[in-house]
């Protein structure tokens, strides 16, 4: 993709690739990209004038999970946790991504009702604050930009 910085990473025996793509206005910002299992992190750098002519260091890690099904769910949704846990001290970080949980309480089932509270108390452990679109993905947020 001309423009794109593209980074790939294949997770294992029957999974596709995981690729992110980064626009070309954004690639010096990019200090490093990681892989864990079906999980990235992308840590970006950004300097911000303010208007007393100071500036301010903003960090921002954005960790993305793509969970796995059935019996490979715990151990793919805890890559996206380490990674996490992993980030640059004063960071902003967000994490986005497909979860495999049905969140609306009427259609979950027992196998969901567990991975929501797994999902719910990970969320906790790493003072996230979910932000839920009306419909599909779930994602956290943690941190303030500019401390």
């Amino acid at each position: 993709m001309d423009g794109h910085r593209v980074s790939r990473h294949h997770p294992g025996v029957g999974s596709r690739a995981l690729k992110v793509i980064v626009n070309r206005v954004f690639q010096e910002n990019v200090m490093a990209v990681m892989w864990r299992g079906r999980s990235g992190r992308l840590d970006f750098r950004f300097e911000t004038a303010r208007l007393d002519g100071s500036s301010c260091i903003d960090l921002v890690s954005v960790t993305f999970t793509h969970a796995g099904h059935g019996d490979a769910w715990e151990a793919s949704f805890d890559d996206g946790v380490a990674l996490l846990r992993e980030s640059p001290l004063g960071s902003r970080d967000f994490w986005i991504g497909d979860f495999q949980v049905e969140r609306r309480p009427i259609l979950q089932n027992d196998i969901d009702r567990h991975r929501w509270g797994h999902f719910e108390g990970s969320c906790d452990a790493l003072r996230l604050r979910l932000a839920l679109p009306e419909e599909g993905t779930v994602s956290g947020v943690r941190g303030d930009c500019c401390r």
